[in-house]
């Protein structure tokens, strides 16, 4: 028999998505009768594409609810999300709704409308959707992660490790077994006879799947765990094809495993999507595979045939609907195979509408009976203005216009928020409190390792330390292109916030600790261990250093000493034992750092007690989950911090100073999960810490004196793509403009000689040199030409300049520094675009200033670095005397009046 071809397909979603990070595709589901490949999205969205997988049919939005699963219905789709399970037409109008909050896994018994829902209330129902009556509960199941269904059986998953298996018409076990030490994330049926189970581990603690897809049997009523398959890179889904399994991993790859012989791939495609974060797989008459990235707004589309060639368009089918939304393909090989003739029921398709959340039906349905309910707010769990979730004008921002002094009246500094991985923002702010750390952090200076967090760390706490307002995007940036920052949940927006923050702090912890040993000296609690085998009674002793404690708020005393009983594997006695740990704390750190898994709504307790040593508050982390009266509940990050001025709440840019009564109380829309505890005995001065790096200006520095005044300049060009969707009237609609990078400095002598003039390789694709403004061209920035350096080489030099105490002078500096993400004191600028410039008037272009000041014509053509360098020390020195001669006020006024006639310097 010959191997099935496969084809690749690439399809482009086009998201309107203009703050928050790419919403990530959860379910892909085909309508067997139709031909319609539904899709449903993070942020709510469904997506049909029509048969021929080449345009977007529909598109509507279900609220700000994850889709958990799509269900086709005879008469258009269910739509199960994390409160509701709700029917749409095929045009997206929405109808009746079954009431079912908490939903976190969901599966559908194949040939019937019945489908299984767990909830967070660790309730497993069986629901028929056509009748919306609860058909039968299972028995309590605590920690349900993920379900799978066949027509006899419904096996979940549990955060145990462990798999137990129900009959479809009987509330009672069939049986139960733990096949993996950590969580269990996704499950697949992979045969029904004999029951044939795949599924995907988690580690302990932590969001990133294991490298493995578990295997088991139901055997004579009883699960054999069968041996488990290796991967390359961990699993992001399961899901059956005809020949076998098939498994997407985060690395873009996709493994197709045979059923009768598991280990041995029958396919493996390479990766072709960068960090694939979530993948589903649907298979109908042809097989599809489904999977979906964070880093572009694509969907790949695996399949060996069977997609129609030729599609009729809605008009054709007597539809009368809008315009397809217009996509780009990128097609590896032509698919000629068509499908049956398109079904009548396709031209009975109600046309596709419009539908905003606001506008979608929320029918309750109890019975036969449904009422119409509008979302109502709960005020009672609405956060104070200053825990809200706080924008600015990101234009303003970027050009520097924006006031982010209006909003502290604290001597803290606040971080800017600009994406949804904005997050660590909060991170930041209780390390912030830390200030050993601070200390320990600076004393390594900046290392040659290009990607290195104890650098980037060390330089976003320096700026936190140096400015009223920060943007840590160097840090951002380096966790953005490191791929275990993204498996730590930092990209990866369908895990719970409280689980991605906590991930990412102890991703920070390990990459940081790694480099500076100082760290464990500051947070390093160690426990010693007594693990006793229940068969045998072996007593193993074991020590361990961490740097964080999973902090249970029930039990405080665990963390001096705790007794649990673990799945332990025995040398002794042989095999998976029984084992009781007995673990006690045997030094007290300076600081401890505890992660709260859940939080059981009861007060912060203000001081703690570990082996005998007290501790008090210093900082804490938590997530504010916020109300809107439309419905959707977007969750932030914030962080109290225990200043020389007292108790401050940082929410972003937004800093309040608050009681500690505030701090310690827990509100229904606030859940902790980080605290900093400070030993009381602890003495910051005298704490050991590693002697401050001066620094060391290389031989092109070495000549500049300390407080010289120098000219500096920035270029930039655009990275990242810009992110656009045709809308129903076929118009291009922008959604998110690209980032800037920086593309080259230039440092010149208040005489305009150069002593730094330098390139910085671009390491992200460039989508735009916007050499008008910049002067950079394609290839300019190509690594391993002399007058190219990567960013952290000249973000060093500039570093070491303002270290030496000098003056920068040029035009615009707030957003150069910004950029360059570098903080700089303000009495270490000197910005001709703040000195030009009348209240309430527009700021002026330093092409304007050079001409009306200087007589002189820049930026004729390309700008260059090097001109507006000189050209705004020039400016700044026509100022200086025009300043010392009484005549500043007078020229300034007519800069002004002259402005419109000579349209303000534009060439």
């Amino acid at each position: 028999m010959q191997p099935k071809q496969w084809s690749q397909m690439v399809f482009n979603i086009p998201f309107r998505n203009t703050f928050q990070r790419l919403p990530m595709m959860t379910c892909a589901e085909i309508d067997e009768i139709v031909g319609l490949l539904w899709t449903g999205w993070t942020n709510g969205t469904v997506i049909a594409l029509m048969p021929d997988m080449r345009s977007v049919y529909c598109r509507f939005s279900v609220g700000n609810s994850v889709v958990r699963t799509l269900v086709p219905a005879s008469d258009g789709i269910l739509v199960v999300t994390q409160n509701a399970i709700e029917h749409y037409s095929f045009g997206g109008v929405g109808g009746k709704s079954i009431s079912c909050p908490g939903i976190i896994a969901c599966t559908r018994i194949p040939g019937t409308p019945t489908v299984v829902t767990a909830t967070l209330g660790e309730l497993c129902s069986l629901i028929n959707t056509e009748t919306g009556k609860t058909t039968m509960r299972l028995p309590s199941t605590y920690g349900v992660t993920s379900l799978a269904s066949t027509s006899e059986y419904i096996l979940t998953g549990h955060t145990d490790g462990r798999v137990t298996v129900f009959p479809t018409a009987n509330p009672r076990p069939v049986s139960g077994a733990v096949i993996h030490p950590g969580p269990i994330g996704k499950l697949a049926v992979v045969s029904a006879a004999p029951l044939t189970f795949a599924a995907t581990g988690q580690f302990p603690h932590s969001p990133v799947p294991a490298p493995l897809v578990l295997m088991g049997q139901l055997v004579q009523g009883q699960i054999v765990v069968l041996p488990p398959v290796r991967t390359m890179a961990p699993p992001a889904g399961l899901g059956n094809v005809h020949d076998g399994l098939a498994v997407p991993c985060v690395d873009g790859s996709v493994l197709v495993l045979s059923r009768q012989q598991p280990h041995s791939p029958t396919l493996q495609l390479p990766p072709i999507m960068p960090m694939v974060a979530q993948a589903t797989v649907s298979a109908c008459g042809a097989d599809l595979i489904a999977v979906a990235s964070p880093v572009t707004p694509q969907l790949m589309l695996y399949t060996t045939g069977a997609m129609r060639s030729q599609v009729p368009t809605p008009a054709a089918l007597g539809v009368k609907a809008r315009r397809p939304v217009q996509a780009s393909w990128g097609v590896a090989d032509p698919i000629p195979c068509p499908l049956n003739p398109l079904p009548e029921r396709l031209a009975r398709m109600p046309p596709p509408k419009k539908v905003g959340t606001k506008a979608l039906s929320r029918t309750v349905w109890r019975g036969s009976v449904g009422t119409y309910q509008e979302p109502r707010v709960d005020r009672s769990k609405q956060p104070p203005p200053h825990y809200r979730l706080q924008l600015a004008d990101f234009d303003r921002v970027a050009t520097g216009a924006f006031d982010f002094d209006a909003s502290n009246q604290t001597t803290l500094c606040g971080l800017e928020r600009t994406s949804d991985t904005a997050f660590v923002n909060a991170i930041l702010q209780m390390l912030y409190a830390i200030t050993p750390l601070r200390h320990s952090l600076h004393s390594h200076g900046l290392c040659d390792t290009e990607l290195c967090f104890t650098c980037e760390l060390s330089c976003a706490l320096d700026g936190m330390a140096t400015c009223s307002h920060f943007h840590c995007s160097n840090l951002l940036r380096a966790m953005r292109l490191h791929p275990a920052a993204d498996q730590a949940g930092f990209g990866t927006s369908h895990f719970p916030l409280p689980q991605r923050v906590t991930s990412c702090l102890l991703f920070l912890l390990n990459h940081v600790d790694t480099a500076v040993d100082s760290i464990s000296d500051l947070l390093g609690i160690q426990y010693d261990s007594k693990i006793t085998c229940a068969g045998c009674g072996t007593v193993v002793d074991k020590s361990s250093t961490v740097n964080s404690v999973e902090f249970d708020p029930m039990n405080p005393t665990e963390l001096s000493t705790s007794i649990r009983t673990i799945q332990h594997v025995c040398h002794v006695c042989g095999g998976l034992k029984q084992a009781e740990v007995v673990k006690k704390a045997a030094n007290h750190p300076p600081f401890i750092l505890l992660t709260v898994g859940e939080w059981q709504k009861r007060p912060i307790q203000r001081t703690l007690s570990v082996a005998g040593e007290e501790y008090a508050i210093l900082a804490s982390a938590s997530v504010v989950h916020q109300q809107f009266p439309s419905g959707i509940i977007p969750s932030h990050t914030i962080a109290h911090v225990l200043s020389p001025d007292g108790w401050v709440a940082c929410n972003d840019f937004t800093l309040t100073k608050v009681t500690e009564t505030e701090v310690l109380q827990v509100a229904p829309w606030r859940q902790p999960f980080a605290l900093v505890y400070q030993r009381r005995s602890t003495d910051p001065v005298s704490m050991p810490c590693s002697p401050l790096v001066p620094p060391h200006p290389g031989p092109e520095l070495a000549c500049i004196p300390a407080g010289a005044n120098l000219g500096i300049d920035m270029e930039f060009v655009l990275i990242g793509g810009e992110l656009s969707h045709f809308n129903s009237d076929g118009d291009r609609v922008i959604d998110k403009l690209p980032e800037t990078a920086l593309a080259r400095v230039t440092v010149v002598k208040e005489d305009g000689t150069p002593i730094i003039d330098d390139k910085i390789a671009a390491v992200e694709p460039v989508v735009d040199y916007v050499t008008r403004f910049s002067g950079i061209v394609a290839g300019d920035l190509q690594a391993g030409k002399p007058d190219v350096l990567s960013l952290k080489q000249v973000f060093s030099k500039i570093k070491t300049l303002r270290d030496m105490g000098v003056i920068f002078i040029g035009h615009g500096l707030d957003s150069d520094f910004r950029v360059l993400n570098l903080g700089v004191r303000s009495d270490q600028i000197i910005d001709t675009v703040k000195i030009a410039h009348l209240p309430g008037k527009r700021r002026l272009a330093l092409r304007y200033l050079a001409k009306a000041l200087l007589g002189r014509d820049i930026q004729v053509g390309n700008h260059d670095s090097l001109e507006d360098a000189v050209s705004a020390v020039d400016v700044y020195h026509e100022i200086v005397r025009l300043r010392e001669a009484g005549e500043w006020e007078k020229r300034l006024e007519r800069l002004y009046e002259d402005g419109p006639s000579q349209s303000w310097g534009k060439v």
